[in-house]
């Protein structure tokens, strides 16, 4: 969906848990104004790590919250979809898990997969799917599912590497 990322990960001293950091941008029509996936949200993290001392990677769970801006839209669909006035964001949080796993001797590379489940509040407008659309209503909801599928390549700074 060409939504671009980038996060930021910090271990604590001595410690199994790190804070994670990530921010996702997509500000792309699809070839056409009724497609596009734009988003811009923030995605805090706390992360527990089950074995400090593997030099291998491991396995992490994690509790995030977020906030979602969004504008989104199929040619299928009668409707596009955005976040309140453009400036309502989603806000929820949820619970996930991930591994993280170092296959080479340089243990600054490694490989991560994570899923996470949320709750979100959400405030959103509906607009006819076509340029320029008249907004037909706005709606409040509950949503509650999957928020999170990632498999990411991630590099460590630094000379401490324990995982």
């Amino acid at each position: 969906m060409a939504v671009t990322n980038i996060g930021f990960e910090k271990r604590f001293d001595n410690s199994q848990w790190s804070a994670n950091f990530t921010m996702y941008y997509s500000a792309w029509n699809y070839g056409k104004q009724t497609r596009k996936f734009r988003t811009f949200t923030l995605r805090p993290e706390a992360r527990y790590w089950f074995d400090r001392t593997n030099d291998r990677g491991g396995w992490f769970a994690e509790a995030h919250l977020g906030l979602m801006w969004y504008n989104v839209a199929m040619p299928s669909w009668d409707y596009r979809v955005q976040d309140h006035g453009g400036h309502n964001p989603n806000i929820g949080g949820g619970l996930g898990a991930g591994w993280r796993y170092i296959p080479w001797r340089n243990k600054h590379w490694s490989f991560e997969a994570s899923l996470g489940f949320g709750v979100y509040s959400a405030k959103y407008d509906r607009f006819v799917n076509e340029p320029n659309g008249k907004l037909v209503d706005t709606h409040r909801c509950c949503w509650v599912g999957l928020d999170n599928v990632s498999i990411s390549v991630v590099y460590t700074f630094g000379d401490n590497l324990r995982r």
